[in-house]
């Protein structure tokens, strides 16, 4: 039998393993994100059928709506399990806990946080956005720990959100407000009244005497809590002594643990003064000076008026102390600190009378206000979040996406385990790739940054060199790039906001509006009374189909004392609006007045038409004038009775003026057009569509022609129709937004 032959070879070593590992990491991304497209694609398409579309550019609403729900349950993991464990089973027996109270406000906030407001203040003007609002309650909520529970009704709610808008008011930090929040509760009184009155009283006092509120603020706190030092304290005393502290210069901690500790005991107060008398000659009572430290804050400012009056009296100058004196100073008085001496014992140093002082802080007490007045009344003093109009619409955005994405965070989280399942497998792979020395990736992100760092160095370079040849410019012709424009405070106050128009704060400070002030005032005022008028007319005319007579007087009346008023502060609103008065909110015609109606409601200006829209004979029809065209999608303009979510897209690009002289090319692109020559006999003429851009999207919105008349010269001219319907077709495209 013959020998059997070699068996067959064993199959040759792969040569383009890295495509077959390539092969491999796509098939299982595939395989794992296909149920997650599915799933975002159903979320995407279901929302749109009812006219919800979250962030305008974001095709895949459903991807981010996903996106939304694992940052929130990242954010969960971390800030509330990481911190404080699992709250999902804790009981309520005695409160709400630190972790638990955190976790709702954090919610409340992803929810509500642009309708959130108290005393006028919106915490969308006082917080950049809901994460900033939670970060900043959080952090009072932290300095509560053990005792949180004992302040459930104060975090949460419209308690808390009137604790935070105080708290940014006064300039408080977490620590001090928490601080405030445990000495009331100890006093049994309400924390949000007692922050009220450091804000006001710290205002008040602070503008009386020329210094800033905020530190005020911040000094009054410090002595309301140091109940070691001054025991229990009123509002008033801490606010005067603050001010008085203030101006001087010196701080509560060098007073207190100087003058208080010396004069403090009889022994220490008899010691101290016979120094001074064997030394200066000046005669200090030492019981007068014991009880007025051991007084609270009004006590210490007349033991330290009485202690700083004698020596200065005594011919002590702290700008002339030699060494050895000033140490002998610091012994006797207690005092260790120089720029303290500086303070105290300059004859030259300018400081508020604390007899002015307290009386002052005496009638802001008398003026006392609840929570939500003193908040209008800091409204200035609150740093305020200004945001284009870009910022808001992005933030009008995210807050529908924060609402949206609590609801997916359960899916989110099985996507996660999901993905998580196969992370290292896909990292294996990585690495492969990355040190495969057949596709050389270490060489290519080698040269690609050498080239982008040269790029980078070329770029500044040129930069650098431009901003030269600006500045060297500017002063060949005498123009100053560093001088600035001076400040022009009556621009900065609001009408009806802040303390400049206080009766009391007016009283007390001796402060009188300026005229510029008044003016804006009374202009903004008449502003808002024209707007509650025109509203009045707009619900009549819903209501009954008419305006009537009376309602129509006083809306013209009130527009001529808002143009009027106007004038004042140098801004023109008649030529803007157009002579008041005419037949406009009567008939219910888009005249000028009803113009101002429509603005004055919220709209837009007539004349000046809203992005992408275009109007006729100077005047925009409005949204209650517009019939949706029939041949929209159904669900495309919900009716007035759906629940419909809106969110604000990209700006639409409004259709371009068409100047006098423009060729008929410019009205809108693609439009046909005849090739312009010598005039003729019969003329040149052109039509073609005006359409409404928003993006990748065109809506016709009407149609253009232009001609050009025979003979010399040349005239062109250019005649726009805009379509019944077009201005509900664009926002129905670009805006989900129902016509009512």
């Amino acid at each position: 039998m013959p020998s059997p032959g070699p068996g067959p070879s064993p199959p040759a070593p792969s040569t383009s393993i890295e495509q077959d590992v390539l092969k491999k990491i796509q098939d299982t991304l595939l395989n794992r994100n296909k149920i997650y497209q599915d799933m975002t694609q159903q979320i995407t398409s279901k929302l749109s059928a009812i006219g919800v579309n979250v962030l305008g550019g974001v095709v895949d609403v459903g991807k981010a709506i996903m996106d939304e729900g694992l940052r929130q349950a990242k954010s969960y993991e971390k800030n509330i399990v990481g911190v404080f464990g699992d709250i999902s089973t804790q009981q309520e027996t005695y409160g709400k806990s630190l972790g638990k109270l955190s976790f709702e406000r954090t919610q409340e906030f992803r929810q509500e946080f642009m309708q959130m407001e108290a005393g006028g203040v919106r915490m969308l003007d006082a917080f950049k956005d809901a994460e900033d609002a939670a970060e900043h309650a959080q952090a009072i909520m932290s300095e509560l720990p053990g005792s949180a529970a004992q302040f459930t009704d104060e975090l949460q709610g419209q308690n808390l959100t009137i604790i935070q808008l105080l708290s940014k008011a006064s300039g408080l930090a977490s620590d001090e407000t928490a601080a405030i929040m445990k000495v009331a509760k100890a006093r049994k009184e309400d924390s949000k009244q007692m922050l009220s009155d450091i804000g006001t009283f710290s205002k008040t006092l602070a503008d009386k005497f020329g210094l800033d509120t905020k530190r005020v603020a911040k000094s009054v706190v410090e002595i309301t809590q140091n109940t070691s030092t001054f025991g229990k304290v009123s509002i008033e005393a801490a606010a005067a002594a603050a001010a008085k502290f203030e101006s001087l210069g010196v701080t509560i901690e060098d007073v207190a643990g100087s003058i208080g500790s010396t004069f403090g005991s009889f022994s220490g107060a008899a010691d101290a003064a016979a120094k001074l008398s064997q030394v200066f000659g000046v005669n200090v009572d030492a019981m007068q000076m014991m009880v007025d430290v051991n007084s609270g804050p009004e006590g210490m400012l007349s033991a330290m008026d009485n202690l700083r009056e004698s020596l200065i009296g005594a011919g002590v100058d702290a700008s002339e102390l030699s060494a050895p004196m000033r140490r002998l100073i610091k012994d006797m008085t207690g005092v260790r600190d120089d720029a303290t001496i500086d303070s105290l014992f300059d004859p030259d140093r300018m400081s508020a009378d604390t007899e002015d002082i307290l009386e002052s802080a005496k009638k802001a007490a008398e003026a006392q206000k609840e929570p939500a007045d003193a908040l209008k009344f800091l409204d200035n003093d609150i740093s305020k979040v200004r945001r284009s109009v870009t910022e808001l619409n992005d933030l009008v955005s995210r807050q529908q996406l924060a609402r949206l994405g609590t609801q997916s965070v359960e899916a989110a989280k099985g996507f996660s385990q999901l993905s998580s399942s196969s992370a290292r497998f896909f990292d294996s792979a990585n690495l492969f790739l990355e040190r495969s020395e057949k596709l050389g990736l270490g060489k290519v992100l080698t040269d690609v940054t050498k080239t982008a760092k040269v790029a980078a160095d070329v770029g500044r370079s040129g930069v650098e060199g431009a901003d030269k040849m600006i500045k060297a410019t500017a002063a060949a012709e005498g123009v100053s790039l560093t001088a600035a424009t001076p400040v022009n405070y009556a621009q900065m106050q609001t009408a009806g906001r802040g303390a400049g128009e206080d009766q009391a704060y007016q009283q007390i400070t001796g402060y009188r509006p300026p005229q510029a002030a008044i003016e804006n005032a009374e202009a903004a005022r008449a502003l808002e009374n024209a707007r509650d008028i025109g509203l009045k007319a707009m619900k009549e005319k819903q209501d009954s189909g008419a305006v009537t007579q009376q309602t129509s007087t006083e809306f013209d009346g009130a527009l001529r004392k808002m143009f009027d008023a106007y004038k004042k502060v140098g801004v023109d609103l008649e030529s803007t609006f157009g002579q008041a008065g005419q037949q406009g909110v009567v008939s219910g015609t888009p005249t000028s007045t009803s113009g101002v109606s429509a603005v004055l409601a919220g709209g837009t200006l007539a004349g000046s038409q809203p992005p992408g829209a275009t109007s006729v004979g100077g005047v925009g029809p409005t949204l209650s004038s517009v019939t949706p065209p029939p041949n929209l999608p159904a669900g495309a303009i919900p009716t007035a009775t759906q629940p419909v979510m809106v969110s604000p897209l990209s700006p639409v690009a409004p259709t371009p003026n068409i100047p006098a002289a423009a060729s008929p090319a410019q009205l809108a692109p693609g439009a046909p057009t005849a090739t312009p020559g010598a005039p003729s006999a019969a003329g040149v003429s052109a039509s073609g569509p005006v359409n409404v851009r928003g993006g990748a999207t065109t809506v016709q919105a009407g149609t253009a022609t232009a001609s050009i008349a025979p003979g010399a010269p040349t005239t062109l001219n250019v005649n726009v129709t805009i379509e019944s319907g077009a201005l509900a077709r664009a926002l129905a495209t670009y805006t989900n937004i129902a016509t009512v």
